[in-house]
């Protein structure tokens, strides 16, 4: 079968969507009432539909509202998708209720290919995406609705107007490659509606290179009994580390801390102990008899005590002990302190603190964005910028990069994360964690998750952001996931296209094969054209209006790199 003919009438195509508003609400949370409105504030235009009868369509799951109307384009009469063994594999659609109806189960037959060889329906787990509620302004109670959590299908109730996103996931693991076909039934009251599904497996398989990591802001010791199985579903979206949330308190939770990355299989190369001012603190405590005298200096004054830097360099030893007698012996780990000092006003507590951790011989990052920040802390020995702004625009990324080859501070992507304008959505994370990180050359992308209870109001009554969200206690699975943890997760599969091909094109070329020459330009362009600097990056969510990515995009840009890669195997075979 040639799939790289076919894959050139297989591209899917770009969807822009208006979506519907609605009446403010209000919830009490916590003591506290928020109102809301829901995300869309444009309507769709209003549309008569034949018999009522419900509506199969698809657009990028962010655009899709409760009160959404598809237009007539984005009507769908089968469900196509592309993957390679072993990876996971998400579909989505979107079912629209004319009038009301009840959507009682969700369910797959086996799919076969053209030789006879079959993919048992039951790899599929059916989810549907919950319209939740998230801040709309920092600063306000005003809030909106938004697609977001992904949570099991057991059918579900659907009002005149309503809409649902179906999210469907599954991983071929050792599937034959082949173009596969099969059906979704969907049983309404009224009887069973079909979607025909065609998956083609392509004959590839991706993979990261050894020297790249993704790591995650987590607190792993808050997750009690289910700390174990919360590795295991963020080692499942291909992170392969930990930047440790208020550090670790002693030897035992050093010792907790590995027993659930060992039990969960995740095997790590760079582990990160993020103790903001926890460790500082409790070395004044521990030392003195009493907390800081003053919070809000600069540098707390009994850090000019030496008993106190005794001691804060003792704690670091017993660290690096416990890290090394109970960690994994390829893993390093770093020490980082005080969470972006040079906007919180502790440029010099965190100048203190880089000068004992490097004479201590411990590895060290910062949150450090700008190029004061970076020639500062450099020259003190700060090792790694986990730079968020590092990517912003081309201008800057050529100006920290050469201040960190003149230092010798190295840099990590702070890409996706929970953020104002990530929540909600596929495309902003898959953006950063792909073909963005790939394009800046760093070793280290970092998600920032926010919130490390995982509860909208969690800490301190605020309403805040998370990647992923508790399940009930008796619940086998620790997270509920969400778009954006599953933009992380596509968005790690783009990285490994990339980085495929980009392998395949430095052996071709070799071999001087012009279809190496072929391939790198198409990668060029994809870098270079089509992903945007985070900067100038925009996203539309709301309106018919000029973006820069979303999601089918980016679905996009992985087909002409399977294709290339295809092409490259075919000939150097």
């Amino acid at each position: 079968m040639n799939f790289s003919k076919e894959l050139t009438v297989f591209l899917l195509g770009i969807s822009f969507a208006v979506c519907a508003g609605g009446s403010a609400e209000s919830i009490v949370r916590s003591g506290k009432t928020f109102v809301y409105s829901p995300r869309y504030q444009y309507a769709d235009e209003p549309r008569s539909f034949a018999g009522g009868l419900p509506v199969f369509y698809r657009r990028n799951p962010e655009e899709c509202s409760i009160n959404s109307i598809p237009r007539a384009d984005e009507e769908i009469t089968e469900l196509r998708k592309f993957t390679v063994p072993g990876e996971n594999c998400n579909l989505y659609f979107m079912i629209h209720a004319p009038r009301k109806t009840e959507v009682k189960t969700i369910t797959f037959g086996n799919l076969k290919n053209e030789k006879g060889d079959v993919i048992d329906g039951k790899m599929w787990e059916v989810f549907f995406v919950e319209q939740g509620i998230r801040l709309r302004k920092p600063g306000t109670k005003a809030y909106e609705v938004i697609p977001e959590r992904i949570k099991e299908f057991n059918g579900t109730e659907l009002n005149a107007g309503d809409n649902l996103i179906v999210w469907i996931q599954g991983k071929p693991e050792s599937a034959v490659p082949g173009t596969y076909r099969g059906k979704i039934d969907v049983t309404f009251p009224d009887g069973v509606r079909s979607l025909p599904l065609e998956l083609k497996i392509l004959p590839i398989r991706v993979s990261l290179p050894e020297n790249i990591d993704y790591l995650m802001y987590a607190n792993i010791i808050a997750q009690k009994e289910k700390r174990v199985q919360f590795v295991r579903e963020i080692a499942d979206l291909g992170i392969t580390g930990i930047v440790h949330h208020m550090g670790l308190n002693g030897e035992r939770e050093v010792r907790e801390f590995w027993d659930a990355l060992n039990q969960a299989g995740m095997k790590t190369r760079i582990n990160v102990l993020d103790y903001g001012p926890v460790l500082i603190h409790r070395t004044i405590h521990e030392v003195t008899g009493r907390p800081p005298r003053n919070p809000n200096a600069a540098c707390y004054e009994e850090c000019e005590e030496p008993r106190v830097m005794a001691g804060f360099m003792n704690r670091l030893s017993d660290l690096d002990r416990w890290m090394k007698l109970y960690g994994q012996p390829a893993s390093v780990w770093h020490y980082q302190g005080w969470d972006e000092p040079y906007l919180t006003s502790k440029v010099k507590q965190a100048l203190w603190e880089t000068t004992l951790v490097r004479k201590a011989g411990i590895r060290n990052t910062a949150t450090v964005y700008d190029a004061r920040g970076i020639t500062e802390m450099g020259a003190y020995g700060l090792l790694t910028s986990i730079n968020g702004t590092s990517m912003n625009n081309p201008e800057r990324f050529r100006e920290l990069t050469a201040i960190g080859r003149m230092l010798r501070v190295g840099f990590w992507l702070l890409g996706a994360g929970a953020y104002e304008g990530t929540q909600g959505a596929v495309a902003p994370n898959r953006h950063y964690a792909g073909l963005l990180f790939f394009k800046s050359g760093f070793p280290v992308h970092v998600s920032w998750t926010y919130n490390w209870e995982m509860d909208e109001f969690g800490q301190t009554n605020a309403f805040v952001y998370a990647m992923a969200y508790k399940r009930p206690a008796a619940d086998k699975k620790a997270t509920w996931s969400t778009l954006q943890l599953e933009g992380l997760r596509e968005g790690i599969l783009d990285y490994k296209f990339a980085a495929t091909l980009r392998g395949l094109i430095a052996e071709g070329k070799k071999r001087k094969l012009k279809e190496a020459e072929e391939a790198e330009r198409v990668l060029n362009w994809i870098l270079e054209e089509q992903t945007g600097w985070s900067g100038t990056r925009k996203l539309a969510y709301d309106a018919i209006s000029f973006r820069t990515v979303d999601n089918e995009m980016l679905e996009n840009l992985r087909l002409l790199m399977a294709n290339e890669i295809m092409k490259l195997e075919r000939v150097i075979r």
